[in-house]
């Protein structure tokens, strides 16, 4: 019996978990909310606009490749390109909302 990928995959994350949700707890902590989460927008804004063209080329690299698991990686970054584009520009305009300019 094989494991499914997914399966494989979240069997390598699980020893994370534990760090990841202390970690999402301290952000969404209460006090010093507002300068924290204005600090993330500005982190993750670079992070999610590389997002978009990595997909992309790796959409295109595994389309060129003679594999079954390619393709379907193809169509994932594909789709999934798609569904992150833009949202760059939601990080900016909810930096932007905010009254003190920035972080």
């Amino acid at each position: 019996m094989t494991a499914t990928a997914s399966l494989a995959l979240r069997t390598k994350l699980t020893p994370t978990t534990t760090a990841l949700t202390a970690a999402t707890a301290a952000l969404w902590r209460p006090d010093g909310l507002r300068q924290r989460y204005l600090r993330y927008l500005a982190a993750m804004h670079p992070l999610v606009r590389a997002s978009v063209p990595l997909l992309e080329r790796a959409a295109e690299r595994c389309a060129e490749l003679d594999d079954p698991g390619a393709r379907h990686l193809a169509a994932y970054y594909t789709r999934h390109a798609e569904e992150e584009r833009d949202h760059d520009t939601w990080l900016l305009e909810d930096l932007a909302a905010d009254p003190g300019g920035h972080p």
